[in-house]
């Protein structure tokens, strides 16, 4: 008898520049980096994150969060439940040692181009 699996979370891919912007509907949810490295601003937050690939970002409910890839390569990016993380670490960032804050004057991000 073969036991049925989930399906994975699909694997998006954001091009070196691009930026992308999503609002979190569901609680509970991860974004995690397998290739590149994102820039990651949660909308209201005083701190900017650099998540790089084998890292994760917990994203709370409701949150607006805009990022960019911050590589020279195409970042490849994954949103999964927070049980369900690769690092199975509490939430927040799963390896705090490669962890970066970059704080941006709160009048500089509409310097960033939002996509709806």
């Amino acid at each position: 008898m073969t036991t049925a699996h989930p399906p994975s979370p699909p694997t998006r891919q954001l091009a070196p520049g691009a930026v992308l912007s999503l609002r979190i509907s569901r609680p509970g949810l991860q974004l995690c980096v397998s290739h590149g490295r994102l820039w990651v601003t949660l909308h209201g937050a005083p701190d900017d994150h650099f998540i790089a690939a084998g890292q994760s970002l917990a994203l709370p409910r409701g949150a607006r969060v805009l990022m960019e890839c911050d590589s020279a390569e195409p970042a490849l990016w994954t949103l999964v439940s927070a049980q369900a993380a690769p690092s199975g670490k509490p939430a927040g960032l799963a390896d705090n040692a490669h962890h970066e804050h970059a704080r941006i004057p709160p009048n500089q991000h509409h310097l960033v181009p939002q996509r709806p």
